[in-house]
């Protein structure tokens, strides 16, 4: 049995079956750092950094948004999207990704503003047809 099964992959690699990194499409959100984090206590806040990046040769214009039906927080949370210099209500759709370039310095701010043990809030940036989304997780201490 082992024998057959070292065969089969030996085959897969001779054929060029070997495994191979999914298809990022035409861009990417990539996380910066832990997507789960916890706070000490009620008032505290935490920025979830990530990064945006093209994978294509031509420039694509972002819709940057966290839906409500997307997210679990308690009432009196917030959100705040915010690259190095500004914040922008969601959703923002006023900014486009150069080609095969990518921006640093992204963030959502979540911020725990009443009782509450957990929020967890999803990010989903389209272009077109696609979508990628990327999940946030921000915890109070007990």
């Amino acid at each position: 049995m082992k024998k057959i099964l070292a065969i089969t992959a030996l085959s897969l690699i001779f054929l060029g079956l070997e495994c191979k990194p999914p298809d990022e499409g035409n861009f990417s959100v990539v996380p910066v750092g832990d997507t789960v984090y916890t706070v000490d206590s009620i008032g505290m806040s935490h920025n979830f950094e990530f990064t945006l990046k093209n994978n294509t040769a031509a420039d694509l214009p972002l819709i940057v948004d966290c839906p409500t039906s997307m997210q679990t927080l308690p009432e009196g949370w917030y959100i705040s999207y915010c690259d190095t210099l500004n914040c922008y209500p969601l959703p923002c759709s006023t900014m486009v990704l150069k080609a095969s370039d990518s921006i640093l310095g992204s963030h959502l701010t979540v911020g725990t503003m009443t009782a509450g043990t957990e929020g967890k809030i999803v990010l989903t940036v389209a272009s077109g047809e696609e979508v990628d989304s990327q999940a946030f997780i921000l915890k109070i201490a007990e």
